[in-house]
């Protein structure tokens, strides 16, 4: 099990390779406040078990935020930028070649709304085997206020997951708009292999 953080290459990248523009970096200064390590991980286990994430699942899910959190990449980043929300998802997904998923999770500002619905859409280009469910818990850097989650967020996927129900311990996918980061941490169920691009739409009710 490789335990590295992988960046996806996100430089003038849309879904299905059409270019854009480089994303703009995410402001050092958010009208959001900051969050701790024990925020973060207090934050994640409240929003897994508001949306009914199994205890074997949800441990999965704590101890790959923990590993995250020990990341040099993710404290240099997170520390200039600042983590300013923390949201559970669960994904289900099908199709063949495109990929479409689907979901609903909870997401909680820093200094802002503690429970809001959250609301996801995926799509990737690449190989699918089976189906899969995913579940996972999402950090947000550089987020400058609780409207600029809203939008696409884009970045090549490498994950697959396997009997093990794990997967590497962070995505990172990137606002085409806004330019925060969106690091992603999930477990899956199934076997599917994701290959190409992807992009991932959040909207907060």
């Amino acid at each position: 099990m490789n335990t590295t953080v992988r960046a996806m290459a996100l430089v003038g990248l849309l879904a299905f390779g059409c270019n854009k523009p480089d994303p703009p970096e995410p402001p050092e200064v958010s009208n959001l406040q900051r969050l701790g390590d024990a925020e973060i991980e207090e934050m994640a286990g409240s929003k897994l078990n508001g949306i009914g994430v199994a205890t074997i699942e949800r441990g999965q899910l704590l101890d790959k935020l923990r590993r995250l959190q020990t990341d040099e990449e993710f404290k240099a980043r997170s520390a200039r930028f600042g983590i300013q929300a923390v949201a559970a998802f669960e994904l289900g997904e099908g199709g063949a070649v495109v990929k479409y998923a689907r979901g609903a999770g909870r997401i909680q500002f820093a200094g802002g709304r503690e429970d809001a619905a959250l609301g996801l859409e995926a799509y990737s280009f690449g190989a699918v085997i089976g189906g899969s469910a995913t579940q996972g818990v999402i950090l947000f850097l550089g987020l400058q206020d609780e409207a600029a989650t809203n939008g696409t967020y884009v970045g090549s996927v490498t994950r697959a997951t396997a009997a093990t129900a794990e997967t590497e311990d962070a995505t990172i996918l990137v606002h085409e708009t806004n330019g925060h980061y969106a690091y992603l941490v999930t477990v899956g169920q199934g076997l599917t292999a994701d290959a190409g691009k992807s992009k991932l739409t959040l909207s907060v009710r």
